[in-house]
């Protein structure tokens, strides 16, 4: 309706524009014809002829009206093209344009051109610059991200074995705002592996406790979601993993939940995490228990894509609750890729 009232605009100040030019021209033709004919005539003409000057003087009056007319037109047209103008300004100034009608290569000039001047920079140095990740976070836009995402560990170290015991629990809701495909998708590798184990007894190494989407209790099926990997890495401790992944329906958001146990070699003491999504928040907490006489305590420190300082409301806190307890949250937007690592020390 908006747009249809301004086509009505502009056709009527392209009307009002032919119809200022013939009153002035018909303004400047009769007072030119008028004021010759009379400087023309002689005196004697006019007095013999008397209804003559009267007649010339009505089209003079007339050719005044009409330029007068004219020229009250062109004011007229030309607060209306202010108007124009001004709301054309106010639409660009207030995001009001029709930018499907641009291509992408368009719009990524447009927002460099934007990026250039609000970053005090040249145009030229906008390619080589940090600006060039730009692209990276529109794709995030319509992708897949967490409202939160939560875990637990309780490691329970056991030196006689010589492992971790690792618990795990897992809360989060993903959403999926653009029907995206989406699945719950967990890789652990294993240790204390024996190549003449079944594969079913090396999946066991992966106890899941719990599975639950949404309200749905999954937990009985949990073993046809997990598949046992061979890993080719040279020098590792690890010569297997487990892939626990299932495929989740399309609809806008899932909370998942998931508890399971697995065990790591002693000498592995450090553990990294890293977000797959974008996440609104995240809290993970990892306790270690040292009830059966070990003497175990946790460090870790944060990391993100952007800097923001620790302690910092909008940014990450890495809190040492005491020697065995490591928290470690972030309480705004974090982007992949931003987590965290923690590390295991004996007293």
């Amino acid at each position: 309706m908006k747009n249809k009232s301004k086509a009505n605009s502009i056709k009527v100040s392209m009307n009002l524009s032919t119809t200022t030019v013939i009153l002035i021209l018909s303004g400047i033709c009769c007072i030119i014809i008028a004021n010759i004919l009379l400087n023309a005539f002689s005196d004697k003409f006019l007095t013999k002829y008397y209804a003559t000057k009267p007649f010339l003087d009505i089209i003079n009056t007339i050719g005044n009206t009409l330029f007068s007319a004219g020229v009250v037109s062109v004011l007229v047209e030309i607060s209306t093209i202010k108007g124009l103008v001004s709301d054309a300004l106010d639409n660009v100034l207030y995001g009001n344009i029709p930018l499907d009608s641009y291509s992408n290569s368009v719009l990524k000039e447009i927002n460099k051109q934007i990026a250039a001047k609000r970053g005090l920079v040249n145009i030229e140095k906008i390619d080589d610059s940090i600006y060039s990740v730009e692209p990276n976070l529109i794709d995030l836009l319509n992708g897949l991200y967490y409202n939160y995402y939560n875990m637990s560990y309780e490691i329970i170290p056991d030196e006689k074995n010589g492992i971790f015991k690792k618990e795990v629990i897992i809360d989060y809701e993903i959403i999926n705002e653009y029907d995206k495909s989406n699945k719950v998708s967990h890789t652990i590798r294993l240790h204390d592996i024996d190549d003449k184990m079944s594969d079913e007894d090396k999946k066991n190494k992966f106890n899941v406790k719990s599975f639950i989407i949404n309200e749905t209790d999954l937990t009985n099926e949990a073993e046809k979601y997990k598949e046992l990997l061979t890993i080719k890495e040279r020098h590792s401790e690890y010569q297997y993993a487990i892939k626990f992944e299932r495929e989740l329906q399309h609809c806008r958001c899932h909370k998942i939940h998931l508890e399971f146990e697995y065990a790591v070699p002693i000498n592995d003491t450090s553990q990294i995490f890293r977000l797959t999504y974008p996440s609104k928040s995240m809290l993970h907490e990892i306790y270690i228990n040292n009830d059966n006489g070990g003497k175990w305590n946790i460090h870790g420190a944060a990391f993100v894509s952007f800097y923001c300082k620790v302690n910092n409301n909008h940014g990450f806190h890495v809190e040492q609750k005491h020697g065995t307890h490591l928290q470690i949250s972030f309480n705004d937007w974090c982007i992949p890729g931003a987590g965290y690592v923690s590390y295991l020390v004996k007293k």
